[in-house]
């Protein structure tokens, strides 16, 4: 792979990734529990989750 091609896809996923955080901690803080719940994490433990990953 090319350097160019190498940091557009660095700089694609970076966006991607912080694009990502910042809606999951501003707009859909919700959406967040449900997906935790879906997945069987309730309670203390998806207080836990959701701040480790940017959820609450």
């Amino acid at each position: 792979m090319s350097s160019n091609m190498y940091l557009a896809a660095r700089l694609s996923l970076s966006f991607l990734w912080v694009f990502t955080g910042i809606t999951s901690e501003f707009f859909a803080k919700e959406i967040g529990y449900e997906v935790l719940a879906n997945a069987g994490i309730i309670g203390a433990l998806a207080d836990i989750s959701s701040s480790a990953t940017g959820c609450k």
